[in-house]
Parts: structure tokens; C-alpha cells; sequence
């Protein structure tokens, strides 16, 4: 019998009445489990600037799921004066600015780590400190703990925590 072949602990083999036919596991859709992971192919950014995107602003902030409103509650790609960290040019780009979110004088900055645009942990670092002496706390993201959990990672940032392989390094005075 078919049944008797197929390993036991396998992923076809369960407990069933006998005679009754054996139904294959059918695996979850891992878009319906984790529907962050379905980047649309007109999103300009990285796949982690997504994640964070429809974190804020399709999934919705603890508690309550309150659903921040991108260029209100929050800015994608702005522009922030940062002097002496470019030479020739006064300011950096931030991935994503909370302004007036509790936790520095003037917001959070999350900031998702790629290989393409974070390439030395001591500029990452150095970008933090003079963001953090203009009222800014830089909050970096670590992209495999982002892509499986943002909730975890994006509700510590919010909580103005760094869980990131940068760390809480540059945050003080």
C-alpha cells in the first residue's frame, strides 16, 4: 500500500481512519502569510524600503493598526541638511522621516541596510551622528529580521530602539 511507503513525520504522512485516500500538504500561499513580501513592479525603491512603506502605511502602526499618511505623518526619500558628512553638498537623503515622533527633539529616521547604499558601517555611523546633533535619531534596519518579522523590527524602531547590526553606536552626545 501506497501509504505504508510514504515516510513516517513527512509532510504527506498523517494520522487518518483507514481506507480513507491520502491528501498531499498543500503549503500556505507566502504572500497571503506574509503579504509585505508582494512588491509591486512600480515600486521605485528597494525591496526593503517597501517593507517599511506598507508597514507605516497600508498595515498600520501597534496599537490599533493606526495607518500613518505618507507626506503627513511621514516622508520617503526626503532631503535633510547634514553638514560635513558630503563634501560639496549640505545634505543627505533619509530613507523614511518621522517628524515630531517622540523619542529626539525633532523625529526618527529609519533607514533599511542594503548592500548597494550602506556599504561602510562607519559612514552609517558617522551619518547618525550628525543627523542625532540636528535632533534626529537615526534608527537602522537589518534586512533578513525586516523582510521575515517588520513587525518586531519596525515597532522597536518606533519605540525608538535600534535592533540593527549598527546598534544603538552614535546615539548619544
Amino acid at each position: 500500500m501506497v501509504a505504508n511507503l510514504i515516510k513516517r513525520g513527512s509532510i504527506t504522512r498523517t494520522s487518518r481512519i483507514e481506507g480513507a485516500p491520502l491528501v498531499p500538504y498543500v503549503r500556505q500561499n507566502r504572500y497571503r502569510l506574509q503579504p509585505w513580501l508582494r512588491i509591486p513592479k512600480s515600486w521605485p525603491g528597494s525591496n526593503l524600503e517597501w517593507i517599511v512603506w506598507w508597514y507605516l502605511s497600508i498595515y498600520g502602526i501597534d496599537p490599533n493598526r493606526r495607518k500613518l499618511i505618507p507626506n503627513r505623518d511621514f516622508y520617503w526619500q526626503r532631503a535633510q541638511t547634514a553638514p560635513g558628512l558630503f563634501i560639496g553638498q549640505g545634505f543627505t537623503r533619509s530613507d523614511f522621516v518621522l517628524p515630531g515622533w517622540p523619542g529626539a527633539p525633532m523625529g526618527l529616521v529609519f533607514d533599511p541596510i542594503t548592500n548597494f547604499t550602506h556599504k561602510s558601517a562607519a559612514f552609517d555611523l558617522r551619518k547618525r551622528q550628525v543627523l542625532f546633533s540636528r535632533g534626529w535619531k537615526v534608527i537602522f534596519f537589518d534586512g533578513l529580521p525586516l523582510m521575515s518579522s517588520p513587525r518586531t523590527v519596525i515597532e522597536a524602531g518606533l519605540d525608538g530602539r535600534d535592533l540593527s547590526r549598527r546598534g544603538g553606536v552614535g546615539t548619544t552626545a
